[in-house]
């Protein structure tokens, strides 16, 4: 191109922009903001910049740009600002970087054609900011555009009228403040934008709670707390410090019409114990009882669709058997009690075992009882030695239910003993009661050895308690040589099956019965040898909870052949008989032998019959010298033998024995001869 050219060119252009500038004086000079204050204009530079769209023409939408109504898309601006300025537009800031800071209350502005107006709104941590926009019933309508601090849109409305919006809320979180950019454009016309800025004040702590466990803000039991969560305020979290031995309740609702909160409570190792979600305005309501280690700082987290809330969490302290805690969990920390009362607890959810320690006597009867109470499921209880060895367990005791232990104590078996309460939920009452036992009218419990057995006397009936500990009784009775000792034991109608055995004064067992049932009676007899005379001893074993018995002795003389006492068990002892006469005799026990002395005579007859309970009974003579002259065996009950003297043979007087290893009874009918 010449130099002229280029000339020419150049003074063209400038005249064009000194023309411009008259239109824009004559067209009533320069325009002002919406506060009626001059704005700086900017200067086209070159005229190839100026606008090609018609000035009744749409604003620019892009393709994204969401119908009327839309709301936050949480989607990058995509402004346009290499877009040319109408000359005849309100030169407003026209982009985010030249926005205008606002500070809250009401600002009026105005669009003209192809206009936009940006606003800044800092928002300062813990803060809600409320925007509420509206549009002079003249304009044509408006849009409205808010972003945060990268760009992102976070509401929009593209076709506001004069009927203006909702009021945009926000919520921002302890931790962080957001400066909002605000883009208005459409129109031409006026409008009015109100903007309030308020604080946070959950829990009346002035701002938002913290959102970590290190910013948690603090709160006490026995207070109803409020609070707000939504949009950068994601949840609050709270702190509060629960003492051992404590029954905590957790009550939280929304307070909104939104409902959908969310609470979690965690223990102080922030383990999750528990939540609920979609929470509504009828709230949600949790107990937790806590044992006597778990003193700490607990935390409850609120979170959930956006809007307000309220939160109370009141705590009690446990009192188990009255001693104003939790009992302890282990032998080592139970709760001391006393025989005789009843007492009252609590268990459940972290508090999972309840300890009692309580003094019983040796020969003690003791009855323990356990009654969930009508809130309470699966309940278990454990009675426990002095060594801590379980005794007696039951389990899933649910509402009204009740189970006993009844035990008898051995007379040596005194000390401390250990109740546990466990596995569920719920209250429940302990009762505990004892009596001593009465043994044979002892005041105590029989022995369980023969060196501590309890005395007792013939003819007289007796009772007895064993079961549990104490699983055996020893009893003993003088008897004197040459007596009939009997026995008769019974097994009471709640007995399970007992066992009794009888012994000599060297404790040798001389009989034994077994599974003796309720109901059942049984009975003994013994034929004591002229010289083993002493006590005798009455051994009872069960191996139940609680046994009762009844027995009694008797002891009678020996009267064999009417001699007041026992037929000699040799040849020395033996004890004369008559012709025409009949005699009767036992054999039993050490009482084997029975001698019998006679002068015989030919013609003469000797007639043996077996009694009752007789089994094996020999009968032999003898000569004086000893010599065997008959002998018969295997005579039973009923059954008779007889011998006749049909000539003298060897040395006189003769002798009759009678012999028997299993006990016998018999009689002798001694017929003269004719």
């Amino acid at each position: 191109m010449s130099f002229r050219r280029a000339l020419w060119l150049r003074l063209a252009i400038v005249l064009m922009a000194i023309v411009l500038m008259a239109l824009v004086i004559a067209c009533g000079g320069a325009p002002k903001s919406s506060s009626g204050e001059p704005t700086a204009q900017p200067v086209a530079s070159d005229p190839t910049t100026a606008p090609t769209t018609p000035p009744d023409a749409e604003p620019n939408k892009t393709a994204e740009e969401p119908a009327a109504d839309a709301t936050a898309t949480a989607v990058p601006s995509s402004e346009d600002e290499d877009s040319a300025t109408d000359p005849t537009s309100d030169p407003e800031p026209n982009s985010r970087e030249e926005a205008v800071a606002i500070e809250a209350g009401a600002t009026s502005g105005s669009l003209i054609t192809d206009d936009e107006d940006w606003f800044l709104i800092d928002v300062p941590a813990s803060g809600i900011v409320t925007i509420s926009f509206s549009v002079d019933a003249s304009a044509e309508p408006m849009q409205l555009v808010l972003h945060d601090e990268d760009g992102y849109e976070v509401f929009s409305d593209y076709d506001i009228t004069s009927k203006g919006i909702e009021p945009v809320n926000l919520v921002m979180s302890q931790a962080t403040g957001v400066e909002y950019a605000l883009r208005v454009s459409g129109g031409p016309g006026a409008y009015t934008l109100d903007v309030a800025l308020a604080s946070q004040d959950d829990a009346g702590s002035g701002e938002d709670a913290g959102d970590t466990i290190s910013s948690a803000t603090t709160i006490t039991a026995g207070k109803t707390i409020t609070g707000m969560v939504g949009n950068l305020d994601s949840h609050d979290l709270y702190a509060i410090d629960i003492e051992a031995s404590t029954v905590l309740t957790l009550t939280f609702a929304a307070t909104d019409d939104e409902g959908g909160k969310e609470v979690i409570l965690r223990d102080p190792d922030e383990f999750e114990i528990w939540s609920a979600y979609g929470v509504g305005t009828k709230g949600e309501s949790f107990t937790l009882i806590l044992s006597h280690a778990d003193a700490g700082t607990y935390s409850i987290r609120v979170g959930g669709a956006k809007g307000t809330y309220e939160l109370s969490v009141s705590t009690a302290s446990q009192n188990d058997a009255g001693s104003g805690q939790d009992a302890g969990d282990t032998v080592a920390l139970a709760v001391p009690i006393e025989l005789g009362n009843a007492y009252t607890g609590l268990i459940g959810d972290e508090d999972t075992k309840d300890f009692y320690a309580f003094e019983a006597e040796g020969g003690d009867i003791l009855n323990v009882t356990l009654t969930a109470a009508d809130d309470a499921e699966g309940l278990a209880i454990s009675v426990y030695d002095p060594d801590e060895y379980e005794m007696w367990s039951e389990y899933n005791i649910h509402s009204g239910a009740s189970e006993t232990f009844a035990h008898v104590l051995d007379a040596s078996a005194g000390g401390v003993y250990y109740i546990s309460v466990g596995n569920g939920k719920g209250r429940y009452t302990l009762d505990l009661s004892s009596a001593a036992q009465n043994d044979a009218d002892s005041g105590g419990d029989a022995g369980d050895t023969f060196a501590a057995a309890v005395e007792v006397e013939p003819d007289t009936t007796y009772t007895g308690q064993i079961g549990g500990s104490d699983q055996k009784d020893v009893y003993a009775v003088e008897v004197e040589g040459g007596s009939v000792l009997s026995l008769a034991f019974t097994a009471d109608e709640v007995a399970d099956a007992l066992e009794i055995a009888v012994h000599e004064p060297d404790e040798y067992e001389l009989w034994r019965e077994t599974k003796i049932r309720a109901g059942k009676t049984v009975e003994y007899t013994y034929v004591v040898g002229n010289d083993v005379g002493g006590p005798y001893f009455l051994t009872v074993w069960s191996y139940g909870d609680q046994d009762t018995y009844r027995f009694e002795f008797t002891v009678t003389s020996q009267d064999d052949a009417g001699s007041g006492g026992d037929a000699g068990d040799t040849v020395g002892g033996a004890v004369d008989i008559a012709p025409d006469a009949e005699y009767a005799g036992i054999l039993g026990g050490e009482d084997v032998d029975d001698y019998y002395r006679f002068e015989p005579k030919v013609g003469q007859v000797l007639i043996i019959t077996g009694g009752p309970g007789t089994d094996e009974l020999r009968a032999t003579v003898y000569d004086g010298e000893e010599y065997e002259l008959w002998s018969i065996d295997g005579i039973a009950n009923g059954d008779t033998a007889e011998y006749e003297v049909s000539e003298i043979e060897g040395e006189t007087p003769y002798l009759l024995r009678l012999f028997s290893a299993s006990g016998a009874t018999y009689s002798i009918e001694y017929l003269p001869a004719e």
